[in-house]
């Protein structure tokens, strides 16, 4: 997910506009992302790189959300029950957030992705999640039209740390018990400092083992300190998480490898999760590009 926040592209000061989409298509790329939330980035001139395309935009008013994917991995269902758009806040419009179901290329495997921005609960120690209602009401419609049960939150969800990201996934309905998600990092924002309460980008899932957390842009570049009239930009650092998971059902006999990756950039948050057949008795949880590197037959479930 990422977040640039509307400073980035509004006041421009430093080139923020332009670096900001140098950065996100070095990411798709460089870290080969599956999903992307993209959070207040309006730069007409931006296209995205081949092979990842964007969900029709979710805008209220002048809030505006994209849900990007890649292509070659995914196709997003042209089913108007498994998908929704919507602000949630209604009067006046604002916080988008859109779902959307996606299936796998090549298996029968399906995903539920909900993409959003949450408006500001009403105190810093508020725990009633009663600002995310409305999105709590479409997920349920989603759920109820299809038989996919496996879920991912990618959001910036201006929740403080005292809301667990558990307490996030019940209120909003995720099926079953199981609870994966990044860790509270201090991601918000760089007109207060990073301050240790600004935990608001979260990414979050109904299955897999364990998801590693990364935050990337620290330190922040120049590019994202946008100044203007004594007034600085909200610009949050980026979250890099990696989702290990046994459970995920390959085409049998297939040797794939396979990533889902969700980034929230500036409010930015990145999920990887993969996948290789098991061959070996036990997971082994190595990183990404430690993983490429050493993989071979007798390397296990990589992921």
């Amino acid at each position: 997910q990422w977040n640039p926040h509307w400073q980035c592209t509004a006041w421009n000061v430093s080139n923020c506009a332009f670096e900001a989409g140098k950065a996100l298509s070095q990411l798709l790329r460089s870290l080969d992302i599956d999903f992307a939330n993209i959070i207040e980035y309006r730069e007409p001139g931006y296209v995205l790189p081949e092979p990842w395309s964007s969900v029709p935009s979710a805008t209220c008013g002048l809030d505006v959300l994209d849900l990007v994917y890649n292509r070659a991995l995914w196709a997003a269902i042209p089913s108007n029950a498994s998908n929704w758009t919507g602000c949630m806040q209604e009067a006046p419009a604002d916080r988008p957030f859109l779902i959307q179901e996606f299936a796998r290329l090549r298996t029968s495997e399906r995903l539920v992705v909900v993409a959003a921005h949450f408006p500001h609960p009403p105190t810093i120690s508020s725990q009633s999640m009663e600002e995310a209602v409305v999105l709590k009401k479409a997920l349920r419609e989603v759920l109820g039209s299809t038989a996919t049960r496996r879920v991912l939150l990618i959001a910036d969800t201006n929740e403080y740390p005292s809301t667990s990201n558990r307490h996030i996934a019940e209120y909003l309905g995720f099926p079953g018990g199981v609870v994966v998600n990044t860790s509270l990092e201090p991601t918000c924002c760089f007109d207060t400092d990073f301050a240790e309460w600004g935990t608001f980008d979260r990414i979050l899932a109904n299955f897999g083992d364990v998801m590693e957390t990364r935050v990337l842009f620290d330190p922040l570049p120049e590019w994202a300190k946008e100044q203007r009239g004594g007034r600085r930009g909200a610009f949050h650092k980026a979250i890099h998480g990696v989702l290990r998971s046994q459970d995920w059902p390959l085409t049998p006999g297939a040797r794939m490898w396979s990533t889902v990756l969700l980034a929230i950039f500036g409010g930015a948050s990145a999920l990887a999760w993969c996948c290789r057949p098991a061959m070996a008795r036990r997971t082994r949880l190595l990183r990404v590009k430690r993983a490429l590197a050493r993989a071979s037959p007798e390397a296990g479930f990589l992921c």
